[in-house]
């Protein structure tokens, strides 16, 4: 759960770009092994996210994040839309093969690190500092806590 959440959740905070306010879980327990799991995140800047999660279960997690001016979706988890009120839907990563395997931004994300380890500098992506992954971490364990 871990390993698929830490880039949405990296996404949504950026896109959202404000402090969590609150988290709603509700967990559907199919089996043991499976379950579904339903957050609604609420910021402080009104904005809020819907993440579902299908733990064990055939289907596709989603994501869609809701602010005053966009949505964005991601069903499935591969394909990143933004939708503009009152607007097409537009795509927000140029489709290419790395997006194709790889989630939405996570291929540009590890070329950055490995940039970052051999250049000891930036390019043109901010990677995510301690602090805030530890936050995100925290995060994701309140999604999956029930």
């Amino acid at each position: 759960m871990y390993a698929n959440s830490v880039h949405l959740i990296d996404l949504i905070k950026y896109f959202i770009n404000s402090k969590i306010k609150k988290i709603e879980n509700k967990v559907i327990k199919i089996s043991k092994q499976k379950k579904i799991f339903f957050s609604k995140i609420n910021f402080v800047n009104g904005s809020f996210v819907f993440y579902v999660c299908k733990w064990n279960i055939p289907g596709r997690w989603s994501v869609e994040a809701y602010s005053k001016k966009i949505i964005l979706s991601m069903k499935p988890l591969e394909n990143l839309y933004f939708k503009f009120k009152n607007k097409k839907t537009i795509s927000f990563l140029s489709k290419n093969n790395d997006d194709n395997l790889y989630k939405p931004g996570l291929k540009k994300i590890i070329d950055e690190f490995i940039y970052f380890i051999n250049n000891k500098k930036f390019k043109k992506y901010k990677l995510t500092n301690i602090s805030e992954y530890i936050q995100t971490v925290k995060l994701i364990k309140k999604i999956y806590e029930k």
